[in-house]
């Protein structure tokens, strides 16, 4: 039994074109992980899309819908207000990308001007994260702890909150790992610990690409000599978060499709080499890190190194 067929033998695991994945794994497991990058997506990509109940979790945005309702109301209704309003949107095909584009601009800016507006404090931005439904998937925490000890850079692209991502991952971590870096919607606080402004460019769910990554990060020149790269996200958008990297040899692109399924599977399965159906775990992106661990690996023949998680 090959990779391949050891991957499809879970039902949950689709594979549009398995010669083509399979082709892809070669080259990167025979590169290794100083060859390797890692993009990947936050909100319901790294976190859960449901909890073991069933019941779906928040994002790091709707922390601030859902959070807020008895402290701060009016911050709730507004934020939910503008979701009713621009939500539509995101995933219309009876616009333009043009206009898609500039309705989510304003849909983020709103959004982020009213939760200045509230004056929330750091504190109590701490409190709504800790007690928020806002979960890592399973296998997420020894995902990145393998990233770290193989150092391998890990590039979070979020249309999100990038405070929240950095307290949900020490809260997990402890510490957030030196390859580990966050390009996201970030808040500015002033010396009263208030929330005074958002970080700029907006990076909202239509813009997330490598074309943000300028040379002046201390890690720019790391994901330079890196061509090789496993993206992961859960919106047809992510699988542009590559565009940019200006050394791209070889990238295997994992999806995670949380809902709708039966009316996105055809474009998802389009879109993503290997796709993952309602599946809350990061097991089989682990497994295919692992991989790399022997350079020798022989992809047909060998199935140790997928199955030791």
């Amino acid at each position: 039994m090959s990779i391949i067929d050891d991957l499809l033998s879970n039902s949950f695991v689709k594979i549009k074109n398995p010669s083509d994945v399979e082709s892809k794994l070669h080259k990167i497991i025979k590169d290794g992980y100083e060859n390797l990058m890692i993009l990947a997506d936050f909100d319901y990509t790294l976190s859960k899309f449901k909890d073991t109940n069933g019941k779906e979790c928040l994002i790091t945005h709707s922390i601030f819908v859902k959070c807020t309702q008895e402290v701060k109301p009016e911050l709730s209704e507004k934020l939910q207000v503008i979701c009713n309003k621009y939500g539509p949107l995101e995933h219309s095909t009876k616009i333009s990308r043009a206009e898609k584009l500039s309705k989510m601009e304003d849909w983020w800016n709103l959004s982020h001007e009213c939760i200045v507006d509230s004056k929330l404090s750091h504190d109590d931005i701490k409190k709504f994260v800790k007690d928020a439904p806002l979960y890592l998937r399973d296998f997420a925490v020894e995902f990145i702890r393998f990233i770290e000890a193989k150092n391998v850079p890990l590039i979070v692209f979020s249309a999100g909150i990038g405070n929240v991502i950095e307290m949900i991952l020490q809260q997990n971590l402890g510490t957030i790992p030196s390859q580990l870096h966050i390009i996201s919607n970030f808040m500015n606080f002033n010396k009263k610990n208030i929330c005074e402004s958002f970080t700029e460019p907006t990076i909202h769910s239509c813009c997330k690409n490598s074309t943000v990554i300028t040379g002046e990060q201390p890690y720019s020149e790391d994901i330079k000599s890196r061509p090789n790269i496993i993206l992961l996200g859960d919106s047809l958008e992510d699988v542009h978060m590559d565009i940019g990297m200006v050394n791209e040899s070889t990238a295997i692109k994992i999806g995670f499709l949380n809902h709708s399924i039966d009316s996105r599977f055809d474009d998802y399965s389009e879109a993503f080499d290997i796709l993952l159906i309602d599946c809350q775990s990061m097991e089989i992106p682990f497994r295919l890190l692992k991989l790399c661990e022997n350079f020798n690996f022989k992809i047909d023949n060998n199935l140790n190194a997928i199955n030791n998680v």
